[in-house]
């Protein structure tokens, strides 16, 4: 299984992807629950967010996180990247 490190990955995407990231307390390695390796993260509040990745794969956290669930994208190619326009339009 892929681990998912959260918020390392959120601060990653937010950074564009720079290789150093500030230690923050807090701040633990979480067990994805996919062997797909994980490409973007968005959050669109505090507890609401979703990671896309290989093999359209998109999981949604409702827990700041916590847990993730999978979500059907209908496509079998690799997500590279996600954004919201707003609150109900998502881009993958």
């Amino acid at each position: 299984m892929k681990r998912l490190l959260f918020p390392a990955l959120a601060m990653l995407a937010v950074m564009g992807g720079t290789t150093r990231v500030a230690a923050q307390p807090g701040w633990f390695p979480l067990i994805s629950g996919t062997p797909a390796d994980l490409n973007a993260v968005y959050f669109i509040d505090a507890e609401t967010g979703y990671v896309v990745g290989d093999g359209g794969l998109i999981m949604r956290s409702i827990d700041g996180g916590i847990t993730w669930a999978t979500q059907p994208s209908g496509v079998t190619e690799d997500l590279n990247d996600l954004y919201f326009f707003t609150m109900d339009m998502e881009v993958y």
